[in-house]
């Protein structure tokens, strides 16, 4: 739904939808769709997803979209969909085995630096 406030047709106020549903059922659904189909385009174009079939016995890890408005003034909304992971649903040494996020120390990235400038 938009709703523009009296003596200011730049400033939009369009309801963000909380659920796929909400968001393909609404008013603006078109746009909403079109955000979802880049973002799954941006993936494909990333080679970050592929199609594939599960193996018998995984746990998939399920997901949900979040829908966002971003209004400049001046300016037409845009839409924004992202697909987040709900990776709460595994569990370790079932269905993963180990964990790994690399964080420099601050020294690694301060002689990296130096080196490079």
């Amino acid at each position: 739904m938009l709703l523009v406030p009296e003596g200011d047709p730049d400033a939009f106020d369009i309801l963000t939808p909380r659920t796929y549903a909400e968001a393909t059922s609404g008013p603006w659904a078109s746009q909403w769709i079109a955000a979802m189909e880049q973002e799954m385009a941006s993936w494909r174009s990333t080679g970050t997803y592929v199609d594939a079939v599960p193996p018998p016995g995984v746990n998939v890890v399920d997901g949900r979209w979040l829908f966002k408005v971003k209004c400049l003034p001046g300016e037409p909304p845009v839409f924004k969909a992202r697909y987040v992971a709900r990776g709460f649903s595994q569990r370790e040494g079932v269905d993963f085995f180990q964990t790994f996020a690399p964080t420099p120390k601050m020294t690694t990235l301060r002689a990296l630096l130096h080196v490079a400038a």
